[in-house]
């Protein structure tokens, strides 16, 4: 058998190949999906960092104008309590020594009055620390809730400009007492991010009431534009700046907190780094598993099975001729992997891995039951042609084989003797119960014959301990021949001891005129190979054989 494997070598490897690329094809496509399904854990790793980063530095954003908010409202109330107190200071006493005494003790009872004053026809006259020398010009208001009067950012007195910065403060004043807030408190948070910026801005005018870090003014009306109607505090984008905002409970004001959005993608970094490598371990992990369990489905044994279960196997037939006359006496049953593209998979990639992966029984008995599904009405009808079917060391030991072929011979009337049954010099050595197994089938009537005999370990005097009708010389005999090497001498002896034991000898991989008259004249009595015909479908060999049936009846073979 293997010679006729090797004859199918080239044509196979080229229809392989076109399987191979379509199996590559496969691959890449299915490497791609692994790739991009494993990746999935890694992608949503990192947005769920991106979300993360965007939620912890929303809520830092939040938590500090609901800060802001609370701290102004905390301002006013102050700033209530202290004017309510003052209003009970006499007018014409206030800017006495005694008047002010009581002011500044009725005001500062309050933690965010930073001074008290005391206003005539719209200017402060005279504050807690006693009368101005000049006094401070109040402008109109800029804005009034209910009789109090509100000022922003205003220099408490004797202040100037270059003081401004450090010294923000909110006037309010109700009738003739004004108190001076320290509005800087309100902006005086320990925020974990030092670049956010912090406003309070009138929503009735837009004007700015006070900030920390000051922005862009097209930002800040943006920024007012867009959050005027809301009613909870949500982060929006504007520009490169990400930016909370937060309304007073009386609708007053709106407290402002922003920050770059490159202080997102920061902390987002560092959530990758801690969320993105069990995301990508987990897709590591994913794509293993995928091209491992791909890889598990696209082994040789696994495609095997799939055949098995597909129907993809077939058999061919390989005439066996008489050389001195060419006569056909039977054949020699291949088998044939074709893939649903078309393409041909050699029995010699195939055969061991279904041995070595336990299928081989499964594909013997396929074996069998296509050569009776193709020639058993023939073999029926034509008592002395016969067929060879090849068998694996676990298919000698086993009475399996036998009892398929008993069932299948009694159903199309085939006799025994019609049926050869080929193993491999090693298959006969490796098979623990070989000689009772075969010894079982020649007593069945089935002929036996030793396959490829002369590649194997056994010594030439093993030979004539098998229960055996004949031997097949291996196709490296026949490539040798009359070229003076080792496997000439080799040949010699084989065919020697095989007359002396009665053993009928056949050659395969004849393919040449030149070695089928060496054979002959050494006294091969049979051939094959593509000197007489390649293998074929069962019509096609039936057709063969009737077309070279023996004039004369073949001799009477050797029985052990």
């Amino acid at each position: 058998m293997a010679g006729a494997l090797v004859r199918t070598t080239v044509t196979a490897g080229r229809a392989a190949f076109q399987g191979d690329g379509m199996r590559r094809r496969v691959l890449a496509v299915t490497l791609t999906l692994a790739t991009l399904i494993g990746a999935l854990p890694v992608a949503g790793s990192l947005w769920i960092a991106w979300e993360n980063a965007r939620r912890v530095e929303t809520d830092l954003l939040i938590r500090a104008t609901r800060e802001m908010l609370t701290r102004s409202e905390r301002l006013q109330e102050d700033a209530t309590r202290a004017l309510a107190a003052m209003a009970a200071v006499p007018v014409g006493d206030a800017c006495t020594p005694a008047g002010l005494a009581r002011l500044r003790t009725a005001a500062f009872a309050s933690r965010g009055v930073r001074e008290v004053g005391v206003v005539e026809e719209g200017r402060v006259v005279c504050t807690g620390a006693g009368r101005l020398d000049s006094p401070m010009p109040l402008p109109l208001p800029d804005m009034s809730v209910g009789d109090m009067r509100i000022w922003y950012d205003r220099l408490p007195p004797g202040l100037d400009d270059s003081a401004r910065a450090a010294s923000r403060t909110t006037v309010i004043a109700r009738g003739p007492y004004a108190v001076f807030l320290d509005t800087e408190q309100i902006y005086d948070l320990v925020l974990a991010e030092p670049r956010v910026v912090l406003s309070m801005v009138a929503l009735g005018t837009g004007q700015v009431l006070g900030v920390r870090t000051r922005p862009e003014r097209a930002i800040l009306s943006d920024m007012v534009d867009r959050f005027r109607n809301q009613t909870e505090p949500e982060a929006i984008r504007l520009g490169d700046r990400l930016v909370v905002a937060a309304i007073a409970r009386d609708g007053t004001a709106m407290a402002l907190a922003s920050e770059p959005v490159s202080v997102v993608i920061e902390t987002w970094r560092e959530q990758a780094l801690l969320m993105g490598l069990p995301g990508l371990a987990s897709g590591g992990l994913i794509f293993w598993l995928i091209v491992t369990l791909v890889r598990r489905g696209d082994t040789m044994g696994a495609r095997i099975r799939r055949g098995l279960a597909r129907g993809e196997f077939r058999v061919v037939y390989q005439p066996i001729v008489r050389l001195a006359d060419g006569a056909c006496l039977g054949g020699e049953a291949l088998v044939r992997w074709q893939q649903r593209d078309g393409s041909m998979i050699s029995p010699d990639r195939f055969i061991p891995v279904a041995e070595a992966e336990g299928l081989i029984e499964r594909l013997t008995d396929e074996i069998i039951e296509h050569v009776f599904a193709d020639l058993g009405k023939f073999l029926a009808a034509r008592p002395s042609v016969w067929i060879a079917i090849n068998l694996s060391a676990s298919d000698v030991e086993s009475d399996r084989v036998r009892g398929r072929l008993d069932r299948l011979r009694k159903t199309h009337g085939v006799a025994a003797a019609q049926i050869v049954l080929e193993a491999t010099e090693r298959t006969l050595i490796d098979a623990r119960r070989a000689q009772s197994s075969m010894r079982s089938f020649r007593d069945a009537g089935y002929r036996l014959t030793i396959d490829d005999f002369g590649t194997g370990y056994s010594s030439l005097a093993y030979l004539a301990t098998l229960p055996v009708d004949g031997l097949k010389l291996d196709k490296t005999f026949v490539d040798g021949i009359g070229s003076g090497s080792a496997a000439d001498d080799v040949m010699g002896h084989i065919l020697s001891l095989a007359a002396t034991l009665g053993l009928d000898v056949a050659a395969e991989g004849v393919e040449h005129q030149a070695q089928a008259d060496y054979l002959i004249a050494r006294g091969v009595t049979y051939g094959q190979g593509w000197l007489y015909a390649r293998a074929m479908d069962g019509n096609a060999f039936c057709g063969y054989v009737d077309g070279h049936l023996p004039a004369a009846p073949l001799a009477n073979r050797r029985r052990a």
